[in-house]
């Protein structure tokens, strides 16, 4: 039986444009599709859906209920277990009042509002919802449990290390009060489960071997500049999973002047870091971007951080180097018994390949 993992679609009208609504939209029917065409039976979705907490626009619930109605009344047998994350929370300590429920008027959609174990394709999987304490609601799960196997978790909570903006290097500073003393909430706390992927942080990153964050399916931000997007499916009876690409959403870039004409910016969002930002050509460069190459939106920002140009390089040069990671990350890992370098560094080049628009 094979499952689709997705979360962190944060729907919502945002960067003043409905268009940015039906980009989100979009997103939730290639969910439903790959769901589909991959022979799902499940899609698990990690967490926050929708983007506002307290309220949401009736356009958004409108068109996100008319995506699940057409899918679910097409294909019952697809069936879809909803994870309660931060934004879908209209209290930040009580799961129970959220956003998805009424989703459950399909009779396939099921919402996980609290720690639990559900038996999916013959695996005890289990599911923890966005806490600020993960440490005993996991102590509580595994309390509760009467299966002893751990094959699988699915979250949605914050890790301290983890990184909160992949563009600019920031790190979570995540540490609770527990027992008798403060305590980092990091990685090691789902080392009983041979595999916890996690929603929560937009950007997709390994925190160790067994634990990675999925991150949003498509850009949701500049802070998202230069990411790959990507749901993934997961094969319940091998535990194997592999991504699938989001290659059509619009992108956010973050570049300077001189690089316009170095990418295909049709749809896109994008930031030019100036040196000066009272510069009259700005005028002429933001009606260029807006009435010939269709941007959805443009910005300016001063040149103010150092690094910030360097850490964009970084970034970008994430598109170039791509080999080189991978094989340096092969040297520093080791290759397992059994598999060969080359194997590694063609498999590693197809999950992460990124096609460039220069």
């Amino acid at each position: 039986m094979k499952a689709l993992l997705a979360t962190d679609l944060h729907i919502h009208s945002h960067k003043r444009s409905v268009d940015r609504l039906t980009n989100c939209l979009e997103v939730l029917d290639w969910i439903f599709d790959t769901a589909k065409t991959r022979n799902c039976e499940y899609i698990l979705f990690l967490g926050d859906l929708f983007q506002d907490r307290s309220k949401i626009d009736v356009m958004v619930y409108l068109r996100t209920f008319e995506v699940f109605m057409k899918h679910l009344n097409l294909n019952k047998n697809i069936k879809v277990v909803m994870l309660i994350g931060n934004h879908d929370m209209y209290h930040r300590e009580y799961w129970d009042v959220n956003s998805v429920k009424p989703l459950t008027a399909f009779d396939n959609v099921q919402i996980v509002d609290k720690p639990t174990t559900l038996n999916i394709g013959g695996r005890n999987i289990d599911f923890l919802p966005f806490t600020e304490d993960p440490i005993k609601e996991l102590i509580q799960l595994k309390k509760s449990r009467v299966a002893t196997d751990f094959p699988l978790l699915l979250g949605h909570v914050a890790v301290h290390g983890a990184m909160l903006n992949t563009l600019y290097g920031t790190t979570a500073d995540v540490v609770i009060e527990h027992d008798t003393g403060m305590v980092p909430v990091d990685a090691s706390i789902f080392d009983d489960w041979e595999r916890t992927f996690l929603g929560h942080y937009h950007g997709a990153q390994n925190l160790n071997d067994k634990v990675e964050y999925l991150g949003s399916p498509l850009q949701l931000s500049y802070g998202e500049a230069f990411q790959q997007k990507h749901i993934a499916v997961i094969d319940l009876d091998t535990m194997q999973h592999e991504y699938v690409i989001n290659d059509f959403s619009p992108k956010h870039f973050i570049i300077n002047k001189n690089e316009i004409n170095n990418y295909d910016l049709k749809g896109a969002f994008v930031r030019i870091v100036v040196d000066d930002i009272s510069n009259k050509d700005l005028v002429d460069i933001k009606f260029d971007l807006m009435e010939n190459k269709k941007v959805s939106s443009i910005d300016f920002k001063k040149q103010e951080r150092p690094q910030e140009e360097l850490k964009i390089d970084e970034a970008r040069s994430i598109l170039f180097k791509q080999d080189e990671m991978l094989e340096k990350w092969i040297e520093e890992k080791g290759v397992p018994a059994g598999l060969f370098k080359d194997k590694l560094l063609e498999i590693g080049n197809k999950i992460f390949s990124i096609e460039v628009e220069l």
